[in-house]
């Protein structure tokens, strides 16, 4: 079952069709889609859990729609395919959206913590992430949008993983206070990504950072990576290590690294 949202704290059940107002601790166990230039606020306490075989996205939220949520959890243990990810959340089409204290968890395969693309913005407060499936990334920001991260926490321990990623022109992720730790393998097969890491940045994207702690564990893993003659990288008072056999704090293949602090 998919809850749509057409108005702030309005919901219309797709079986049904009635419209409720959730009320305060409730669980979902289905996917919340908030509809093109709806809004919608989860309660504190809420839980929203996708499982089943099929590609599952928590939150959906559709063009120039907006989503806030303060305190709650998100889970999602469906896995994506070759031709989708599964999602915790998602935003695109210029849709906002805002998470504060809360937490969010994806166990599948190729799925993604919080993604935005399309010229849209994602604000994580206070967040706790944790991606523990195969070719999966915590934080993605493509086509124009931006990420801003401060005070969150990731971690990924699947094999072939991306802790962040900024991909595409005028991508950012900005992070104060963002602290990733990357404990997952590189496969010997042909990789879903063609970086495994704590960062990763290409096609003219940036990642900006300030107060931040970023590590890889694992043999291999390059903690930042970049990619692109106009991608760039930045880091302020922030701890880059790479603890792998084999492994640089940082991997330039194109593209501007600026590190003081």
């Amino acid at each position: 079952m998919t809850v749509c949202s057409y108005g702030r704290r309005a919901l219309a059940l797709a079986l049904t069709g009635a419209v409720v107002v959730p009320s305060h601790g409730t669980d979902y166990p289905h996917s919340i889609v908030v509809d093109a230039g709806g809004a919608f606020s989860l309660e504190r306490g809420d839980t929203v859990t996708v499982d089943g075989p099929g590609v599952g996205r928590a939150i959906e939220v559709r063009r120039r729609a907006s989503f806030d949520a303060y305190d709650v959890d998100i889970v999602n243990r469906s896995s994506g395919n070759q031709a989708r990810h599964a999602y915790g959340l998602l935003a695109f089409g210029e849709a906002s959206a805002l998470m504060a204290g809360s937490r969010i968890a994806g166990s599948g395969t190729k799925s993604i913590g919080v993604h935005a693309q399309d010229l849209s913005r994602v604000t994580l407060q206070d967040v706790t992430l944790r991606m523990s499936g195969a070719d999966s990334i915590g934080i993605s920001s493509r086509s124009g949008s931006r990420v801003t991260a401060n005070n969150v926490t990731l971690r990924v321990d699947g094999e072939d993983t991306i802790g962040a990623l900024a991909a595409g022109p005028q991508s950012r992720i900005v992070g104060t206070g963002l602290s990733i730790v990357h404990a997952g393998k590189r496969s010997d097969t042909r990789a879903a990504y063609d970086v495994a890491g704590a960062v990763a940045v290409n096609g003219g994207a940036s990642v900006t950072l300030a107060r931040s702690s970023l590590a890889t564990a694992q043999p291999g893993i390059d903690t930042v990576s970049l990619q692109g003659s106009t991608s760039s990288f930045s880091a302020s008072d922030t701890v880059i290590t790479a603890e792998g056999a084999g492994a640089s704090a940082v991997a330039l293949a194109g593209g501007s690294v600026s590190i003081t602090g």
